[in-house]
């Protein structure tokens, strides 16, 4: 999930291992995992399970939260996400949480990867 808001569909190989190891972190079974791999195309939408719509939907409410310094992604800004959640009376679970500092730590190596080449 973090691959495909940073940079799109998944391309090539190392893509695709790294995109499995994250779908696994998330709980995604093999089947899914191969569901979306083919379904992953560059025209094709991006395949979230059912049970992390509530993550992706509060990580698209926050993806302006990030936080750099010198141009170097430092990560989302916890106190502005914990502010936002009780400002718009939102509730989430802690599993939920977990869930997006997880997607938020992905989608944080992934922006800065573009520094890299």
């Amino acid at each position: 999930m973090a691959h495909y808001w940073a940079h799109g569909p998944t391309v090539n190989e190392k893509e695709r291992q790294e995109l499995t190891a994250e779908m696994r972190a998330f709980g995604a079974t093999d089947e899914d995992i191969e569901n979306y791999l083919k379904a992953n195309t560059a025209e094709e939408d991006c395949i979230v399970i059912e049970e992390n719509w509530p993550v992706l939907q509060w990580f698209l409410a926050i993806d302006d939260q990030f936080e750099y310094v010198q141009g170097v992604c430092t990560g989302i800004d916890i106190a502005s996400i914990q502010a936002d959640v009780q400002m718009s009376a939102r509730e989430y679970t802690p599993e939920q949480y977990k869930h997006l500092r997880f997607l938020t730590k992905c989608v944080t190596r992934e922006l800065n990867s573009r520094l890299e080449k």
